[in-house]
């Protein structure tokens, strides 16, 4: 960021949390993982005046009325200039730009958690559907999970929809937040999960497995062996689990706090037993990548690199010279998807490398 008044650049930090329950590393003050894309801001909803806060009894004594209010017509009248507007959209991750003779290089796993599942689950379907490291691996999942031959048939909406459904078995969300997330019911949210898990019985039956043994263990192991305990979960609070072929792990009624608020908190830590072997071994093999990284940098004597930012499952580095970069970005991916050997794995781990002069302005390097 330019700083005209120091003649120099402003250098931006955070601070990172590595302690977590997970194993995750998470940042703050400020939060850069959180830095958006895109900001909108549409003019047109000038014209609508927020209505202000109303106490209950306000609200009593306004009811049957005409609650809508106007802008004076002064104000009205400067803001109808706005609106006339074309919509503004900002780009906040360009304001992060390479230091003079750098360029910024981004490595991202592509699809980890996924893939991650597919090893923990051994679910035949995924390992086959992971395999094929140039197709995209949600339009894969979205074809099998609607019974579709060809992968180029399915939309963007259905892509997206099958990208959501993944990530919210993966994250433990419960049909409650799917249907609220997806703006449908909690039966069709059920019948969503349910039909995900008879397509995919080996991650039913993953999660099942988890399940039973956090239980058994009161903890959760990643795939490097870190530990998180699981104090509330008891062997004796364990619910009553099908034997059926593709079992569907979390049912509606377990999470209905009306009926029993001990079986909605139970069924909240049985999701995070899951979340926590998925995220925490996606924390443990990026912090391996850049373990990895950093080695092979030492044997470079004519690379500078500079990890600049954590982003979960991407790394972002700065580097000099930038006529180097393409030899880095080779380094990121040979190192970076190595490290399923590490772990023996059963997907490839491919990467995603991306060069720019700033954040927002990478491009895919081949």
């Amino acid at each position: 960021i330019s700083n005209k008044g120091r003649g120099k650049d402003v250098r931006i930090g955070c601070v990172y949390k590595t302690f977590t329950a997970t194993g995750r590393v998470v940042s703050s003050l400020p939060n850069l993982q959180a830095v958006p894309k895109e900001v909108s801001f549409y003019w047109s909803t000038l014209k609508n005046r927020p209505s202000p806060p109303f106490t209950n009894s306000q609200k009593s004594s306004l009811n049957g009325l005409d609650q809508s209010l106007k802008w004076p017509s002064s104000i009205a009248e400067t803001l109808d200039a706005f609106t006339q507007k074309e919509d503004l959209t900002i780009r906040p991750r360009s304001a992060f730009k390479a230091p003079e003779g750098y360029v910024l290089v981004s490595a991202d796993f592509c699809h980890l958690e996924l893939r991650i599942l597919a090893h923990l689950s051994q679910d035949t379907v995924l390992l086959s559907m992971l395999q094929i490291t140039s197709e995209d691996a949600f339009k894969l999942l979205a074809a099998r999970w609607l019974k579709r031959s060809d992968p180029n048939s399915i939309t963007s909406e259905e892509r997206q929809q099958a990208k959501q459904l993944c990530y919210a078995v993966i994250y433990g969300m419960g049909p409650a937040s799917l249907a609220a997330q997806n703006n449908i019911t909690l039966p069709e949210a059920q019948k969503l999960i349910d039909t995900f898990m008879t397509s995919f019985c080996g991650v039913a039956q993953f999660i099942r497995q988890t399940i039973l043994s956090a239980h058994e263990q009161a903890s959760v192991r990643t795939m490097s062996g870190r530990v998180r305990l699981l104090n509330y979960l008891k062997p004796s609070s364990k619910d009553d689990q099908s034997s059926s072929k593709c079992p569907s792990p979390w049912k509606a009624e377990k999470i209905l706090v009306k009926n029993s608020p001990r079986t909605a908190s139970l069924a909240k830590v049985e999701r995070q037993a899951v979340n926590s072997i998925i995220q925490g071994s996606a924390a443990d093999i990026t912090k391996l990548a850049m373990e990895r990284v950093y080695s092979a940098l030492k044997k470079e004597k004519d690379i500078t690199a500079h990890l600049v930012l954590h982003l979960h499952d991407e790394l972002i580095y700065s580097v000099t010279p930038d006529t180097k970069a393409p030899k880095f970005c080779d380094i990121l991916r040979r190192e970076m998807s190595s490290v399923n050997s590490n772990f023996g794995m059963s997907v490839p781990l491919p990467v995603k490398v991306k060069s720019g002069p700033n954040w927002s302005d990478l491009r895919e390097m081949d």
